[in-house]
């Protein structure tokens, strides 16, 4: 619904190669390439299982793809992409993630569908905590 804002977190579970991933997503979003790049780097890293947590590697990967590699090393290593992948990692903490995919509602509730049974169970019980926050600020 309209008064709902939905956020994709990546999300790291150890330093390497997840840290880079996120970077990698993150310079992507300040350089409104997501909807481009998005499938292709989740295909490389997990069909073609790329490693791409070299700055080079990523650089030519981007390259490859379209994307001046030069200026994409520029939002990967700047300020704003260090800051939302601090970020990042301090919300999964809060929630305490164990896995992905999970949902997140307003800091207070998580689900999965580990959590709920089902991937469409998981929809289900994000829906029910959505109206459940929403009546209480109501």
């Amino acid at each position: 619904p309209e008064f709902v804002a939905f956020r994709r977190v990546p999300v790291q579970f150890r330093e390497e190669p997840f840290v880079a991933h996120q970077k990698i997503y993150y310079a992507l979003e300040e350089m409104e390439l997501t909807d481009a790049m998005h499938k292709r780097v989740f295909a490389a890293i997990h069909v073609d299982h790329q490693r791409l947590d070299k700055p080079a590697d990523i650089a030519a990967f981007m390259t490859k793809n379209g994307v001046d590699g030069t200026k994409f090393l520029e939002y990967y290593n700047g300020f704003s992409v260090q800051t939302k992948a601090r970020q990042a990692a301090q919300l999964a903490q809060a929630y305490k993630l164990d896995g992905v995919p999970a949902i997140g509602i307003q800091g207070k509730f998580l689900t999965s569908a580990t959590l709920a049974g089902s991937h469409e169970r998981a929809l289900a019980v994000t829906d029910y905590l959505i109206q459940q926050v929403r009546s209480k600020a109501a």
